[in-house]
């Protein structure tokens, strides 16, 4: 604190004690910056050095989150695609919204009719989740 208020009390230009400041800020921040990974990312970015690259098992979690969160979005989102897609494609008047189409196709599918299709999007959408997952 004592050089924080040194400064305060200086008669320089407002800029030079806010370069002042940070310089000190940045020291003290990579100073006590402790070996674990998180604090290390930080002292590195501190620094201006590229953080280190997560472990290889790290990333192989991270990539099977991905996944699982693809697939999840795509059994949650696909049978609101089909009523939607089955909606634009009959012909006119064979459903009167989306309530009938679903009601259609339990009747005439049962409810494996709700999830006919979705191995396609399954198969593009979960490594799409899993490689965005692990880049962001």
């Amino acid at each position: 604190m004592g050089q924080v208020e040194e400064i305060g009390k200086s008669s320089e230009p407002v800029t030079e004690k806010a370069k002042e400041l940070a310089d000190l800020a940045r020291n003290k921040a990579v100073a006590t910056a402790t070996a674990s990974s998180t604090a290390s990312a930080v002292k590195s970015f501190i620094a201006g050095a590229p953080p280190l690259p997560p472990s290889p098992i790290v990333w192989r979690w991270v990539l099977m989150e991905g996944g699982f969160g693809g697939v999840c979005a795509v059994l949650v989102g696909h049978p609101f695609d089909l009523v939607k897609v089955r909606l634009q494609t009959a012909e006119k008047g064979a459903y009167s919204g989306a309530m009938d189409v679903v009601k259609k196709t339990l009747a005439r599918d049962g409810f494996r009719g709700v999830y006919r299709g979705v191995t396609a999007p399954l198969v593009g959408v979960t490594p799409m989740f899993a490689v965005s997952f692990w880049v962001s």
